[in-house]
This record gives C-alpha cells, sequence and structure tokens, in this order.
C-alpha cells in the first residue's frame, strides 16, 4: 500500500503575503482555507529558519490536496534568485488545469502575474499512455514558474468534481529537475514512498522550448509519477539520447529552501505510516534532518512532522497522522 498520495502542498516564500494571496485567488479563482503563526523554535526546526512566520494555505474548491503554502517570514524579505530556468537542477514549477487558456491569460493579466510564453501544444509519453496538453506559461509573484495546462484527458481534480464551473483546479503537479532521475524515481516510485510511474520520456519540442525560453535545441527528460490524489510530480533531467549543448546544469538547490530565497522551497506529503515512511526514504536516499515532533495551530492541528530531504535535495516535511483530538475536532464531533 502507497505512503503517501501525492504532493500534498508546496511552500512558497512571499514577500507580502496579502499581495500575493490576492493574486493566486484572483488569477486562479482560489481561497484561502487556513491560516497559522508559525514562532521562530517551530521555524528553525521545519525549515532551518532563525525568525517567526505568518503561514496561509490556498487551494482550489476546498481541495484536501494540491494546495499551496504561502509563508512570509517577520522582518525583512529574502533574496530573490529569479525565476528558475527548466535547465537548472532544483525545484521548476507548478502546474494546475484550466479550461480555457486565453480566459486564464486574461485573468493572470489582470491580477499582476506575467505571461511569458504558449499556448503551445505537444505529446507527452508513449501509447497507450501518451497525453496530449495545450501550455501557457505565467510569471506569479515571488519568483513562481506556474504552467497553466488544459489536457486532452484531464485527470482526476477535487476541484472539478466539487465544482465542474471552476476556472482553475487545485495544484495537478509539481515539477523538478533532478541530477539523478533514477534515484528521484527510486524515492517517490512503487518501491519507495508508493507514486506510480505513468511513463518516462525523453524528447525535444521546439513549442516547450520556446514556452519556457529555452532555445529550440532544448531536450529534456520527464519521468511522471502520480498516486490516488493531487498533486503529481514530474521528474525532469538531461536526457539520455541527446546530445544537447543547451542544457546548462545551473544548480538553484542550495538557495531553494523557506525563508533563505523567495518562491517555492519545500513540499508537504501526508501519511498514515510516519516511521515507516521515514525509514523507507532514507533507505531510498534521502537524509533525515528533522526527526519527528508535534507541531500546532490551525494548519498543523498537532500532526507529528519529519523533515527530510530528497535525492534531488527538495526540503519535505512528511506529515504524520492527526491526534484523535484533533482528528474528532475536524470531523464535527
Amino acid at each position: 500500500m502507497a505512503l503517501i498520495a501525492g504532493i500534498h502542498a508546496v511552500v512558497i516564500t512571499v514577500r507580502d503575503l496579502e499581495a500575493s494571496a490576492s493574486c493566486y485567488c484572483a488569477a486562479l479563482g482560489w481561497e484561502a482555507v487556513a491560516e497559522t503563526d508559525l514562532p521562530a523554535t517551530v521555524v528553525e526546526r521545519l525549515w532551518g529558519g532563525c525568525s517567526a512566520a505568518r503561514l496561509r494555505v490556498l487551494t482550489a474548491a476546498g481541495a484536501e490536496s494540491g494546495r499551496v503554502h504561502l509563508v512570509q517570514f517577520a522582518g525583512s524579505a529574502p533574496a530573490s534568485i529569479g525565476f528558475p530556468d527548466a535547465d537548472a537542477y532544483g525545484l521548476f514549477a507548478i502546474d494546475v488545469y484550466v479550461r480555457d487558456l486565453d480566459v486564464a491569460r486574461q485573468r493572470c493579466d489582470d491580477a499582476g502575474a506575467v505571461w511569458v510564453g504558449g499556448p503551445a501544444t505537444w505529446h507527452l509519453g508513449e501509447p497507450p499512455n501518451q497525453v496530449t496538453v495545450q501550455q501557457g506559461f505565467v510569471h506569479f509573484p515571488d519568483d513562481v514558474n506556474l504552467t497553466l495546462v488544459v489536457p486532452a484527458r484531464p485527470r482526476r481534480t477535487l476541484a472539478w468534481e466539487r465544482d465542474p464551473a471552476a476556472a482553475a483546479t487545485e495544484l495537478t503537479s509539481v515539477v523538478v529537475c533532478a541530477e539523478d532521475v533514477e534515484a528521484s524515481k527510486a524515492f517517490w516510485g512503487t518501491l519507495g514512498l508508493g507514486l506510480v510511474e505513468q511513463y518516462d520520456a525523453e524528447f525535444a519540442q521546439p513549442a516547450m522550448a520556446r514556452m519556457v525560453g529555452r532555445p529550440e535545441t532544448f531536450a529534456q527528460r520527464m519521468a511522471f509519477l502520480v498516486g490516488s490524489a493531487t498533486a503529481r510530480l514530474e521528474v525532469t533531467g538531461r536526457p539520455r539520447r541527446f546530445s544537447d549543448a543547451a542544457w546548462r546544469s545551473l544548480d538553484n538547490r542550495p538557495h531553494q529552501r523557506p525563508g533563505r530565497s523567495l518562491g517555492q522551497g519545500a513540499w508537504v506529503v501526508v501519511t498514515d505510516r510516519l516511521e515507516e515512511a521515514i525509514q523507507v526514504a532514507l533507505a531510498r536516499g534521502g537524509r533525515l534532518l528533522t526527526p519527528p515532533f508535534a507541531v500546532d495551530g490551525e494548519v498543523y492541528c498537532g500532526r507529528r512532522v519529519a523533515v527530510v530531504e530528497t535525492p534531488e535535495q527538495t526540503l519535505l516535511e512528511i506529515w504524520g497522522p492527526l491526534p484523535a483530538a484533533s482528528a474528532e475536532l475536524l470531523l464535527g464531533r
């Protein structure tokens, strides 16, 4: 049985919590569903920071997964490292489904996000699992790349099940560029935390390269891993069968931590078997940074949380089961 169902949330460091949340909600139709203050002692154990922080949870139609955790730290904002490039090792982008790319572009423009490229259409994977997508690429506040996806065959999303008229869904995928794709697949896959590989493809598509600002000769490998819930995982990397001088292998990984720089800095997964998940993560190339400890407040609700560094050097919060009292409270008992 899989230890996780998908990527529960991404953690994004922002300059201004109100301004950033307003952009996501206006552009995507998301809503804030929880908020909490984290003292410096908890921040240090979660992310290695040294100041208190305010965390706000955004999602679409109340979806319990595929969420965004916006975090503003006390004091001055951390440095900007710029919007990640598609060939830079580290966290690259977050993806959402949208029904209409023109409408989504107008909403993003009105909200203050910056349209970068698209629409672009291409195929990913091989038959029978080949997927056709139309995409647009947008810069959101605080160095966040967001990909708008109009899929030919959309996978299940909670947002569209609950509100079929919603302009956008919860996060459908998160994208990381790994130095060792095989190590990432071992960590996240069925012999690791339990996601199922749908395809591992190598491709060179000029439309995609133009959209993300790379030369048309740019090639890429992508492994797509899914669970029973959003968000899914796209692990990209240097392709094996292309000789690609356009690949630069920049490295953003040392900077991408909450509070260390703006933008995406960590992921969250939820499990019912915390100790087992930790052991599997370590056996599959992860590194334990913080042993389990309880985190109070509206967002964490007293869960025990461990922090692991993944093989692609992503900071990963692993959330254990809710305490019985918190679970009963959330269920309205």
